[in-house]
């Protein structure tokens, strides 16, 4: 029942408040005028919204892709380092054979 009467009287919740405020205020001795209120940014548009979603989903699949790209490109490099001494050592012992009969 209390918390029905706080949201119909955002005021008296803004009065609350503000006198909690100066009481903290004065116990610690800092005057009234520095005090600022809590800044409420206004609601973003449901679109909106859904949209910042899809985008950050966006680029959380395009980071983890990129990685795996990476990934998989550094063990094609290697696979074709090995193939390439692979091949050299091939070829290095099939001239020996055809030199020596």
């Amino acid at each position: 029942m209390k918390d029905d009467l706080r949201e119909e009287e955002p005021e008296l919740d803004r009065a609350e408040a503000e006198l909690r405020r100066a009481q903290v205020n004065e116990d610690l001795g800092e005057p009234e005028c520095y005090y600022f209120e809590e800044y409420e940014a206004p609601r973003m548009n449901p679109s909106v919204v859904a949209a910042h979603k899809r985008i950050g989903l966006l680029q959380k699949f395009n980071k983890w892709q990129g990685k795996a790209m990476r990934k998989m490109q550094k063990s094609m490099d290697k696979m074709v380092s090995k193939i390439k001494s692979l091949e050299k050592k091939v070829s290095g012992s099939s001239a020996r054979r055809r030199r020596h009969p």
